[in-house]
């Protein structure tokens, strides 16, 4: 039997009898299991003093009331200090507007005081994005009032939807938005409040246009009017709130109140999600905590698929997202321009500042902005160079001591940087650029010998980087010619450990190209080198090794290759830690060369 179902209104009447500050956790725990009704109940939440009455099902306002040259037509919303009016403006103009009134039933000081201000802060604006104010006065009965700009549309995350707006759409509505909050923020309006339901959107000449409404609990900086919180009671919504205004005194407004606000807006647009504890993280991992099924949920009105939606919302975006709602507001964007201009970055595949710039993104954003000058061959070299030179920093710090693996370290980092933005300012000018990754390597190549031909510890680690990517090219003709040029350059600085490191890297390239004596020549420096190292690197020795067992397996010594195998499997086992890797490649060539001689070799099972 299915489970009674509960509607989002029926939910809010059940908690409007708690605090106003344990309302959202109510709902939470009431509407548990059906995240679709719990997102619209937030978004309708009621704060005190701002209750809809739609909301609360009271009895409307009859009609046909005129005040001035306004014949008030229908009640279009209520709140806890006024009345939004469809009304009809007969001179000096005749247009419709959206009429505000205090309610007769709250006539007191402090919300007379709240209404004032209200009038005063949208009489402050004037920009596209926000309800303009045409005029205000005062009804026969002693209740203020204004007339505004009447609004279109419908919350920004129903017309999406109903739209069918892609991620990309969302992302561009949600700019405009941030801008016209910008523009209330140099007025020093803060709006507090800021959800979809008071973003509106419409059509313009078949164009989405944004409208952000509802000012009625806004605080304009310097504002003699504005009065003091009721009670300490919550200003906004929950759901949307910034965890700072949650106990918030008068005065201690920030506009970055609103950039959260508008991180968790866009995060509800384009995931049909809202922000928690849980998912409040820093950037890269705020998708990761996402429900799977409410994305899946949000993929249907999209136009996209899972995989993409997840792909298009993780790096960029995510760290977008995740700066906004940062719980300190000092890690906050400062400014909603400053977010507007982010997502704009974002939409035209620049950088954006929400997180810093890497020469390997740098070089992504080129090859994405000039395919016909990188072949496909080029994608594999960007990998190769950050997990190869990677791999080496790595192995650098679990072997060596401290501070010659920080030397290491920094030394293989600032290569893969380098080669990096050698390949993105070879890419970036596609009317001069090679078009095959042989003539970008090439180039690659030349560039780096021309800025580092002070440098020979760097030039040196750079040829053994661009050798090891003419390998993945099978070029190992032109490899061999890298690693030679780092040998020369090593054997007058003494650097050992990187010598035989490039030694080895050589012996490889030799053995490919069928150059047996010379490959077992070179092995054979690196392993003595690695043997002069005090204490002598196990793990280098099982390399040294495996490299001279596959020299002999590839001439046909199968019986040398196997001594060599032994002897790189002690070695192993003697290596301060499991190189899983390696292992995998001994024994891999163990069972090939039993399989061929039909004989198990000795003491392996244990390794298998």
């Amino acid at each position: 039997m299915a489970l009674p179902t509960i509607t989002a209104e029926e939910a809010i009447r059940k908690v409007l009898s708690l605090p106003a500050s344990r309302r959202a956790a109510a709902l939470r725990e009431l509407l548990h299991g059906n995240r679709a009704t719990l997102n619209k109940a937030l978004e309708m939440l009621p704060t005190a003093g701002n209750a809809p009455q739609s909301v609360l099902g009271q009895t409307e306002i009859k009609p046909e009331i005129r005040i001035g040259s306004y014949h008030l037509r229908s009640v279009l919303g209520e709140g806890g200090f006024g009345i939004v009016w469809l009304a009809e403006q007969d001179e000096p103009l005749r247009r419709s507007v959206a009429f505000k009134i205090l309610r007769p039933d709250r006539l007191d000081a402090s919300s007379r005081a709240r209404f004032e201000s209200e009038r005063h802060v949208v009489a402050l604006l004037d920009h596209p994005g926000l309800i303009k104010i045409f005029e205000a006065g005062e009804s026969p009965d002693g209740r203020p009032w204004f007339a505004m700009e009447l609004a279109a549309g419908s919350p920004i995350t129903q017309a999406c939807d109903v739209a069918g707006h892609s991620l990309g759409q969302r992302i561009d509505l949600m700019a405009q938005v941030c801008r016209a909050v910008h523009h209330a923020h140099q007025r020093g309006v803060i709006h507090r409040d800021l959800k979809p339901s008071n973003i509106l959107v419409s059509l313009d000449a078949d164009e989405a246009v944004v409208k952000v409404i509802d000012f009625g609990v806004a605080r304009a900086a310097f504002d003699p009017m504005n009065p003091d919180e009721h009670d300490g009671a919550l200003v906004g919504t929950p759901t949307f709130m910034a965890p700072e205004a949650r106990n918030l005194r008068t005065g201690e407004a920030d506009s970055r109140m609103d950039i959260y606000s508008l991180g968790a807006v866009m995060l509800r647009l384009l995931t049909d999600c809202l922000p928690d504890d849980s998912n409040t993280l820093k950037a890269h991992t705020l998708f990761k905590n996402l429900p799977v099924e409410e994305i899946k949920l949000a993929v249907q009105n999209r136009k996209t698929t899972f995989a993409k939606i997840i792909s298009t919302l993780s790096g960029d975006l995510d760290a977008i997202i995740a700066r906004c709602l940062c719980r300190d507001p000092r890690d906050r964007y400062d400014s909603a321009l400053a977010l507007a201009q982010d997502l704009e970055r974002f939409r035209r595949g620049e950088s954006v500042h929400a997180r810093p710039d890497t020469p390997l993104r740098r070089l992504k954003r080129e090859m994405d902005h000039h395919p016909l000058a990188v072949s496909l061959a080029l994608i594999a070299i960007l990998a190769l160079t950050a997990s190869f030179l990677n791999a080496r920093s790595q192995r650098a710090i679990a072997l060596a001591a401290k501070d010659r693996a920080e030397i290491a370290s920094q030394g293989a980092n600032d290569a893969t940087i380098l080669i990096t933005e050698l390949l993105t300012e070879i890419i970036s000018k596609p009317d001069e650029a090679p078009r095959t990754s042989d003539d970008i390597l090439s180039e690659a190549s030349r560039l780096a010998g021309l800025r580092l031909n002070n440098d020979p510890i760097m030039e040196a680690r750079v040829r053994a980087s661009m050798g090891h990517l003419w390998t993945s090219q099978n070029r190992n003709d032109l490899a061999a010619q890298e690693f030679s040029r780092a040998i020369e350059l090593l054997q007058s600085n003494d650097q050992t450990r990187l010598l035989a490191e490039t030694e080895l890297l050589l012996a490889g390239s030799l053995r490919a190209d069928g150059s047996f004596n010379e490959a077992r020549r070179n092995a054979n420096k690196a392993r003595l080198e690695f043997l002069s190292e005090s204490p002598a690197d196990n793990d280098d020795l099982a390399r040294a090794y495996l490299e001279l067992a596959q020299i002999s397996a590839a001439e046909g010594k199968n019986s040398d290759a196997m001594s060599f195998l032994e002897k790189a499997k002690i070695a192993h086992e003697n290596a301060p830690e499991l190189n899983e890797k390696l292992l995998k490649k001994i024994n891999s060539l163990f069972r090939t060369l039993s399989i061929s001689q039909s004989v198990t070799p000795a003491n392996t099972s244990a390794n298998q």
